[in-house]
């Protein structure tokens, strides 16, 4: 492996930051319990074990770049950036991980209403229990996040970069890539029927060209959207500057990411997309009417956030 010297600075400085943040939130957590604030207590106990995982993350990160550079050990087994076809990528796998990011998301705004709810009332055994739902369900977002990130940065890092800053980003990025995905399979799929001479099955006939719009058009339509989409947000991904600016770049790749989630919601719900896909998901060919599913299932992932939740670490928030 070639140690990307940039990406190593980068990942370095974040972790500065992050050590700071850490040393900021550690004080906060002290002033809280000498104040007896049960409420700014439970919230800076969350943050604190979230700002210690970051920055074991942040810090395994760099390690994984620097020692097989250094040849002091094994590279790590996963796949490189952008290597990763139509034909290999795990759409099955990458879809139930990111069902299971947005049922984590709606548990996690779930304990958050029971953690304030108890802090209001000062009921002490209900908020260490929200807080200690809050906690595993961030373990398990931790978990999701580990294993759903090679796959995506395999497939489309090339275009898109080797960090993924959020797990917004992340599905986004997840989304895009099975759709993108199960529209080249049924491209294929219906190659295979025409090699046939004639299409045996109606609604295929119907989905690929004998009824508007056809499996092209729709893919057409995906991809140009799909890059107005990515256009929305990937120009206010956060890098490693310092200070206010940091702070309000942040906030604005949060909205850009927001806004890029409901455009992908958006692309599933076009009439013509729409019914493309409640065709095909009525369609007796099994290989069309799984890869339908699949994808109206990738249109349909949101993690957007609600107010309530900004009392949560921010790394938590998209």
């Amino acid at each position: 492996m070639t140690l990307n010297s940039s990406s190593l600075i980068q990942r370095l400085q974040e972790l500065k930051q992050q050590i700071a943040d850490a040393t900021l939130c550690g004080a906060s957590l002290l002033e809280a319990q000498h104040r007896h604030d049960r409420q700014a207590f439970f919230c800076a106990s969350i943050d604190a074990e979230r700002h210690v995982d970051r920055i074991a993350a942040t810090t395994g990160d760099i390690k994984a770049q620097v020692v097989p550079a250094a040849d002091l050990g094994h590279e790590p087994e996963c796949p490189h950036i952008g290597e990763m076809s139509p034909s290999t990528f795990p759409s099955d796998i990458v879809l139930r991980a990111l069902l299971a990011l947005q049922a984590q998301v709606v548990q996690l705004r779930s304990y958050a209403r029971q953690l304030a709810a108890a802090n209001s009332t000062s009921d002490t055994a209900g908020a260490v229990a929200a807080a200690t739902g809050v906690r595993r369900v961030c373990d398990t977002l931790a978990i999701v996040y580990t294993r759903l990130q090679p796959h995506v940065v395999a497939f489309d890092g090339a275009a898109m970069g080797d960090t993924v800053r959020s797990f917004g980003e992340l599905a986004i990025r997840a989304g895009m890539g099975i759709v993108t995905v199960q529209l080249s399979q049924l491209a294929d799929a219906m190659e295979v029927e025409a090699s046939h001479g004639a299409i045996r099955s109606a609604c295929v006939r119907a989905l690929f060209g004998e009824c508007p719009p056809g499996i092209a058009e729709v893919r057409r339509f995906v991809r140009d959207e799909f890059e107005r989409i990515n256009a929305i947000w990937l120009p206010h991904r956060r890098t490693g500057e310092p200070g206010p600016a940091r702070d309000e770049r942040t906030e604005r790749y949060r909205c850009a990411i927001r806004d890029a989630q409901q455009a992908v919601i958006a692309v599933g719900h076009d009439p013509d997309v729409a019914r493309f896909l409640r065709a095909g998901t009525m369609c007796p060919h099994p290989t069309v009417r799984a890869a339908c599913v699949r994808i109206t299932l990738a249109f349909q992932i949101s993690l957007c956030v609600e107010p309530d939740l900004a009392r949560l670490p921010r790394a938590l928030l998209i």
